[in-house]
C-alpha cells in the first residue's frame, strides 16, 4: 500500500506541474484521469520489473484505480474540447465509437484482473494486456 500512495503523491505533483496552463475543466479532468491511469500502470510496472516490492494490495488497488478512471473516459470526452497543452487528436471524435472501445477494453482488462494478482508473476500477463491495451489508443488518438 505504501508503494500507492508513493505513486499517488507523485501523480499530484507531477499532474500539477505537468498541466499548468490549461485553463479549460473538461480539459483538465481528462488530463488529471489519464494521469491517474498513468500513475497505477507504473506502479503495476515497477513492480513487474522487482523495482518496487510486489505488494497484492496495493496492486489490486491499482487495477481498481485504472477500471475507475477507463469507465469515465467516454463522458470526459463526450464534448469536443481541444487544448494546445492536452495530447488528445480530433480524431477521437470523427472515430469516438472506436475511441470509446478501447476505453472500455481497458476497463474490462482492468476489470478482470482485479483479484486475480496475488503474486508478482501475475502482473506479468496483466501488464502485457494493459499495455497492449494502452498501445493501441495511443497510436490512434494522442499526439
Amino acid at each position: 500500500m505504501r508503494g500507492l500512495a508513493c505513486a499517488a503523491a507523485l501523480a499530484v505533483g507531477t499532474t500539477a506541474l505537468a498541466h499548468s496552463g490549461v485553463d479549460d475543466p473538461v480539459v483538465m479532468k481528462r488530463m488529471v484521469g489519464m494521469t491517474d491511469i498513468a500513475a497505477h500502470t507504473k506502479l503495476l510496472g515497477r513492480m513487474a520489473k522487482g523495482q518496487d516490492p510486489f505488494d497484492a494490495a496495493a496492486a489490486n488497488a491499482a487495477l481498481d484505480g485504472i477500471a475507475t478512471e477507463a469507465a469515465r473516459i467516454p463522458a470526459q470526452f463526450s464534448d469536443r474540447v481541444l487544448h494546445p497543452r492536452s495530447e488528445a487528436l480530433p480524431v477521437i471524435w470523427e472515430r469516438f465509437e472506436t475511441f470509446t472501445a478501447r476505453a472500455e477494453d481497458l476497463r474490462e482488462i482492468a476489470t478482470e484482473a482485479r483479484g486475480t494478482v496475488t503474486e508478482a508473476p501475475d502482473l506479468d500477463r496483466v501488464m502485457r494486456r494493459i499495455g497492449k491495451s494502452c498501445s493501441a489508443c495511443h497510436e490512434a488518438f494522442r499526439k
